[in-house]
């Protein structure tokens, strides 16, 4: 190869061919460039657009659709956050979610974090109360009532009072009860006009939601291929110019192995 170099004959075939190769290069490198800096714009608008959509969804409060069946769906904005600004910015909701989710001891691996607060302020209209008359001064009376809201949502209610009357006297007893409910909850994220929320609903009437607030986990790195100047071995196809040993210079179809090194700032 050394030999080879020295024999070469710097003539104007072998300087134009010296100076268009350097031009190519060149080319490549300032391709390179450009495609560089029109992702880094693209990376540092989608940062600027993720801040301030975190602005605004600290700003926003729930919104409320009622529905034709008289269920609602409740939305808000989602904030995007990545662990080391949730940690830094967001403590107590950090030290909240590792208390809420017993076992889980590290918010590393979560990929969204959800809580929201409902209120239900039921209305009960019970059936007529049968009353079991024990002795002329004593009775139970018991009730109980059962509703299906439709879609899994229900309510039961059934309890029962000792009365008594007794030196003209009505007294009661402190009663036993029991109450529960069926609620089904539905919950997505959508992103629309480039705004992501949150959107819960339910047909279980009677509901409020007080609070909504979810965080998606983003990884904020930009990832970049690292780009690593070094040698390689490969097999050359193309079609191009060529300098002969007799100082020749070829146009034509190429093909050949060798060593070939690339520097940092022709990697792309």
């Amino acid at each position: 190869m050394l030999e080879y170099l020295k024999n070469i004959k710097m003539t104007r075939s072998t300087i134009s061919f010296i100076a268009g190769a350097i031009v190519i290069l060149l080319f490549l490198k300032q391709c390179n460039s450009i495609s560089t800096l029109k992702n880094e714009k693209a990376i540092a608008q989608t940062e600027a657009n993720r801040q301030l959509n975190n602005l605004l969804a600290t700003q926003d409060s729930v919104r409320v659709l009622v529905k034709e069946n008289g269920g609602i769906v409740a939305s808000k904005r989602t904030l995007e956050y990545t662990y080391a600004e949730l940690e830094k910015n967001n403590a107590k909701t950090v030290a909240e979610f590792k208390s809420a989710m017993g076992d889980i001891k590290n918010l590393k691996n979560a990929n969204s974090l959800l809580k929201t607060q409902i209120e239900i302020l039921s209305k009960i209209h019970g059936d007529p109360a049968n009353v079991d008359q024990k002795s002329d001064t004593t009775a139970t009376i018991t009730f109980n009532k059962d509703d299906d809201f439709g879609k899994g949502n229900t309510r039961k209610f059934n309890g029962k009072v000792e009365v008594s009357y007794i030196d003209k006297k009505f007294a009661a007893s402190p009663g036993d009860f029991t109450f529960s409910q069926t609620i089904k909850l539905y919950a997505m994220t959508e992103k629309t006009n480039g705004v992501e929320q949150i959107r819960i609903a339910t047909d279980y009437p009677g509901i409020t939601f007080g609070e909504i607030e979810n965080i998606n986990l983003i990884n904020n790195k930009l990832n970049k291929p690292t780009k690593k100047a070094g040698w390689s071995i490969g097999v050359g196809l193309g079609y191009g110019y060529t300098l002969s040993s007799g100082q020749v210079i070829n146009l034509g179809p190429t093909i050949g192995v060798g060593l070939f090194y690339s520097p940092k700032w022709l990697r792309f």
